[in-house]
């Protein structure tokens, strides 16, 4: 939903009341909204709102650097797919560490908070690897070629890479963060490579074939 020239992510779900947060660091604005609710009664509310949404929005973009590095703590800002979520740390000693997604909340429990990085990590990955190998698969069998070893780690200038000979891809877990459709562009993307190892003329022809859309998405990866 766009109004003045904000756009609004809109969530209908199974709650009783319609809630309005606006996140960093970008000062994305989000409604949940009950079940049902029409289009013209959220835009009504976010207008009544707007004095509110526009003093937040300008002391997040003010104040919080979109290059800041993650502190990892309860209330920050993260992405999984391309939603934005805020983490909620719990601190418990005597439970065991686990991720789960709450709600609007990625929820952390952890021993100590020095393992909140790690622990989202691990989470991150596994997220990852459930999407990747569900696209490769169906992947493969469109462009007739087999993969025969996936890695994750993280990469500071890549989103994946692949190594023809050893028919291998590894996918930077950061890749976690895309939405979707990205997740599937640099899959096909790398895929490819086991038929063109070079970003030759053939390379972008097959890209274009079975990913029309694939400019678009490699903007939005930036």
């Amino acid at each position: 939903m766009l109004i003045n020239n904000v756009e609004i992510a809109v969530q209908r779900k199974n709650i009783k009341s319609i809630h309005l947060s606006v996140y960093p660091p970008q000062g994305t604005v989000k409604i949940s909204a009950p079940l049902g609710t029409s289009e013209s009664y959220i835009k009504n509310f976010a207008l009544s709102k707007w004095t509110w949404i526009t003093e937040k929005r300008s002391q997040i973009l003010t104040t919080y650097k979109e290059s800041k590095e993650k502190e990892y703590v309860s209330g920050e800002s993260h992405l999984l797919f391309g939603t934005e979520y805020r983490l909620l740390v719990l601190v418990n000693p005597n439970e065991a560490q686990n991720v789960c997604i709450d709600g609007d909340y990625i929820k952390v429990t952890v021993k100590n908070k020095e393992n909140v990085k790690s622990i989202l990590e691990d989470f991150y990955k596994v997220q990852l690897q459930e999407r990747v190998e569900r696209f490769v698969s169906k992947w493969e069998e469109v462009l007739k070629v087999k993969c025969e070893g996936i890695k994750y780690r993280t990469m500071k200038t890549r989103w994946g890479s692949c190594i023809p000979e050893k028919k291998s891809i590894t996918f930077n877990i950061s890749l976690a963060q895309k939405d979707i459709e990205c997740v599937e562009y640099v899959v096909v993307h790398e895929l490819i490579h086991l038929i063109e190892p070079t970003h030759s003329t053939n390379f972008y022809r097959i890209l274009e074939k079975n990913i029309p859309n694939w400019k678009i998405l490699r903007e939005r990866m930036n």
